[in-house]
């Protein structure tokens, strides 16, 4: 298994003084584990501050985390599936949304380093703007 883990503080200062600033504890990571040879397991969490063009707002804070697995079903076969759940606390407004995305695809290599692959994702927002 391998992986990272960080901690922070995030600040970001807006010019036009209707925002004021916008600062929160910063953290993220990921990880990588391989659970048998053809089972790969990763994730990962990251927390950021996004530029939006939601009026009102200035930016949002994002949180996010996911997980995905990689599976080995050929020597030139792979699938994976992943999911993946983020919360965008805009800045200046009254609104969080919560975003969360399942996807799945293959993975068919022509060589090593070349391959023909086909992904499908389905998201879903849902948000307290009224």
């Amino acid at each position: 298994m391998t992986g990272e883990f960080y901690l922070g503080f995030l600040r970001r200062d807006y010019a036009d003084p209707r925002f004021g600033s916008l600062t929160s504890p910063d953290f993220g990571g990921q990880f990588n584990l391989q659970l048998t040879p053809s089972t790969r397991v990763s994730g990962y969490a990251d927390r950021s501050v996004q530029e939006t063009i939601v009026y009102g707002a200035a930016g949002y804070l994002e949180t996010v985390g996911s997980l995905g697995i990689d599976q080995t079903l050929r020597r030139d076969l792979t699938a994976n599936v992943s999911g993946s759940y983020a919360v965008e606390d805009f800045h200046g407004i009254d609104r969080s949304d919560d975003v969360t995305i399942i996807g799945a695809g293959l993975k068919y290599f022509l060589t090593p380093q070349i391959y023909v692959g086909a992904d499908y994702q389905f998201q879903r927002r849902s948000s307290s703007d009224s």
